[in-house]
């Protein structure tokens, strides 16, 4: 008898889970009591980084809103800042959604840590690099 293999249908780049290569974010979804300081011990960063790195966070928080939080890292100097997005389409190329985010196809591959030719599923979560 042939047992099927399980298929992880999960995105790969996926909310509270770590993506980038060297340099790693975590895109975390605000829950009720959370604040910058929680994430910032929780995430061994700052405040100043977390605020850095996020393209529109103001505050306060609501919740509900999608942070980006970056991981041991105390100064983001170098580091663009980022937009939080959320994959509708199936089959997004790397160069296609660049395109139509107007953004370098080069970074959006280096600061998720897809190849290039990476196709998109829907529900992924990515980085989008805000100059």
């Amino acid at each position: 008898m042939i047992t099927p293999t399980p298929i992880n249908l999960d995105p790969v780049l996926a909310l509270d889970t770590p993506i980038g290569g060297e340099v790693q974010f975590i895109i975390h979804r605000v829950l009720d009591g959370e604040s910058l300081q929680y994430y910032a011990d929780l995430y061994k960063t700052s405040t100043e980084a977390i605020l850095a790195v996020n393209q529109d966070l103001t505050l306060p928080m609501w919740v509900g809103w999608v942070v980006v939080i970056p991981i041991d890292i105390d100064d983001p100097t170098g580091l663009p800042s980022f937009e939080a997005f959320q994959v509708r389409m199936r089959g997004l190329t790397v160069e296609a959604l660049a395109e139509e985010l107007l953004i370098d196809p080069t970074n959006l591959s280096t600061y998720n840590n897809v190849p290039i030719d990476y196709k998109f599923s829907p529900g992924e979560w990515i980085l989008v690099p805000r100059e």
